[in-house]
């Protein structure tokens, strides 16, 4: 590798590692060496507590990670690290408490915008009249919906009870089911596709729930996974937690999970379904708008309509909250039109195929 090429992905990983430590719940990640199969990994530490996270291994032999090695740093093919939380029910009892709260706002605020992906997930999924299809993290059904539309047989899931008690008065005659993406209530090879509408972000064990879906696929059926391209190209995600780092406190006592970007990159999203028993993986870029009427709708979306982005604005001291409130309005500014504010939020499709 050159030293230019160097550089950069010495500047990529120092900046992940960063990232990842302060958005999991003050953990430190340590790049390190750790053989196995004679391949190096990449192990995480807890600095701060007496404890040392899972980590799920992911090979991806097209990308050169760096690692260090006796102190000096080298580059490698073939690993990446999957970090899962080191308290995964405590994160999945907030996120369960903050969906069960914030079902109606999200719907009402978020639907506009994530319902845009449905047609790309199952396009991806290979879902077409009569085929059995698992919907996963269904919300109010957007993408089940869609799936009854080309006359497949979907069933919806969510682990939210209140998320699908609007997808029944929404979509009456589809089938709903409260069940956990971690440990699905269903057969194995029960389906012939799957869909995970931005969910992968929001567990404390992403690949259990990939795995899962595997599970429950026939051989031959296929996952669609979407999730958020980062947060520079998504404008709200950097608006909200650039006005959260300036005028406020980032570290507010949530339970530790993986970081929220963390599947922006495409290449973590790859190993996720490789990882995880899939092949012939790909993916595609998805651009989408999310459209307002004003910035304090914005906030207001995020504060009483998101899981972690909530926890840490309602952890925050009033005055701190008034102050990130006006940040926030204030950063919006350039992306007023005559109709509103039109804020660019894409996403990309991941796909595998069950061997």
């Amino acid at each position: 590798m050159e030293s230019g090429e160097k550089r950069e992905f010495a500047a990529r990983a120092a900046s992940a590692v960063s990232d990842a430590a302060a958005a999991s719940g003050g953990m430190a990640f340590d790049q390190c060496v750790d053989v196995y199969d004679e391949r190096p990994r990449l192990a995480m530490h807890a600095a701060a507590r007496d404890r040392r996270p899972a980590c799920l291994v992911a090979a991806i032999p097209a990308h050169p990670v760096l690692i260090r090695e006796s102190g000096h740093a080298c580059y490698r093919r073939g690993v990446v690290a999957l970090p899962e939380s080191a308290e995964p029910q405590a994160f999945k009892a907030f996120e369960h408490e903050r969906w069960q709260s914030a079902a109606r706002v999200y719907d009402a605020e978020f639907g506009r915008l994530t319902s845009q992906i449905a047609p790309f997930l199952l396009d991806a999924a290979g879902v077409t009249r009569g085929v059995r299809m698992l919907d996963l993290a269904s919300g109010p059904g957007y993408v089940a919906a869609g799936a009854s539309a080309r006359g497949a047989k979907v069933t919806g899931t969510d682990f939210a009870s209140e998320m699908l008690a609007l997808a029944r008065e929404q979509h009456p005659g589809l089938t709903f089911e409260v069940a956990d993406a971690e440990a699905l209530p269903f057969g194995e090879g029960e389906f012939e596709a799957a869909t995970m509408g931005f969910l992968v972000g929001h567990l404390g064990r992403p690949a259990v729930a990939v795995r899962e879906a595997c599970r429950v696929l026939r051989r031959g059926g296929r996952l669609a996974i979407a999730w958020w391209l980062p947060p520079q190209r998504c404008i709200p995600f950097a608006i909200v937690t650039e006005s959260i780092r300036t005028r406020g406190r980032m570290d507010v006592g949530l339970p530790p999970a993986p970081p929220f970007e963390l599947f922006g990159d495409p290449a973590m999203l790859h190993a996720l379904l490789s990882e995880s028993g899939f092949s012939g993986v790909e993916s595609v870029e998805v651009p989408m708008v999310w459209r307002l009427d004003t910035a304090e709708e914005m906030f207001d979306a995020y504060l009483n309509g998101t899981a972690r982005t909530a926890g840490a604005l309602r952890r925050q001291t009033p005055e701190a909250l008034a102050a990130i409130r006006a940040e926030v309005i204030a950063r919006c500014a350039p992306f007023r039109t005559t109709r509103g504010l039109e804020l660019p939020m894409p996403a990309h499709v991941a796909s595998g195929i069950k061997p």
